[in-house]
């Protein structure tokens, strides 16, 4: 008969402080390295869930700071010690939902300074005329496009080479 013993409520108190978003007392509650060998220094052995419990604490905390470095390395060793626990799916949850409120934030204001540019609606004109070549046989190429003669592009190889690459 395996017997596990409950965690103690005072590890569970951060989730209340959380949940009003009270983050700035998370420090002064938790320590300032918001570690448990810190906060019970006489205790050698903590439960997983106190563990996991203080981690994900954490990973709330850092993440309200805008501090994602230090709440990415917290979620790496809640993925390390129970990577299917639901407090693992919910701190990196958070921790997504955190970045992307940032995100928003930084490109409201990004929107606000863009300077924008009043564009007036332009008419479209088509010519419908033929242009004017100096030369009739790059007429020819405008007039058949890709179906022209086999006669026709011998014309047009026949003009000489520094004629063509003024007429282009």
């Amino acid at each position: 008969f395996l017997m596990l013993r409950r965690p103690p409520r005072s590890t569970l108190f951060p989730y209340t402080t959380l949940f009003r978003s009270d983050y700035e007392k998370m420090p002064e509650i938790l320590g300032e390295g918001l570690d448990l060998k810190t906060l019970y220094p006489e205790r050698n052995t903590f439960h997983i869930v106190e563990v996991m419990a203080m981690l994900k604490s954490a990973v709330f905390y850092y993440g309200a700071i805008k501090d994602f470095d230090q709440a990415e390395i917290r979620l790496e060793m809640m993925e390390e010690l129970d990577y299917d626990s639901l407090d693992y799916e919910q701190a990196s949850n958070q921790l997504i939902s955190d970045r992307m409120r940032l995100g928003l934030k930084l490109f409201a204001e990004e929107e606000k300074s863009k300077i924008r540019v009043k564009m007036e609606d332009q008419t479209v004109t088509t010519k419908t005329e033929t242009p004017r070549f100096h030369h009739p046989e790059i007429e020819l190429l405008y007039h058949n496009d890709l179906t022209i003669s086999s006669e026709n592009i011998a014309l047009i190889l026949n003009l000489p080479r520094l004629y063509l690459a003024v007429l282009l």
